[in-house]
C-alpha cells in the first residue's frame, strides 16, 4: 500500500482539534503530568492563530496525520 502525505492550510474550525494534536503528541512521552498541565496553556491552538500565523495540517488519505504551525520570535 502505497500512503501519500498531502499538506494543507489549516482551517480555524480545526483549531482545538490541532491543541488535542498538540497535548497528545507531548502525553506520549514521560513527561510527569504536572509538566504537562504547565505546558497546557503552550500547547493550546487557537483559531486566531490558524488564520494569522502560518499554519498547515499534513493529512494521510484525508486522515488529519498532524500539524505545523510557524510563530516567528523576530521580526526578520
Amino acid at each position: 500500500m502505497n500512503l501519500a502525505m498531502q499538506f494543507r492550510p489549516a482551517l480555524e474550525t480545526e483549531a482545538a482539534l490541532l491543541s488535542a494534536i498538540a497535548i497528545d503528541s507531548n502525553a506520549h512521552w514521560p513527561y510527569p503530568a504536572a509538566q504537562l498541565a504547565a505546558w497546557r496553556d503552550e500547547l493550546l491552538i487557537t483559531p486566531q492563530m490558524v488564520s494569522s500565523l502560518p499554519t498547515f495540517v499534513a493529512e494521510i488519505d484525508c486522515d488529519l496525520a498532524g500539524f505545523f504551525l510557524l510563530r516567528p520570535t523576530a521580526p526578520h
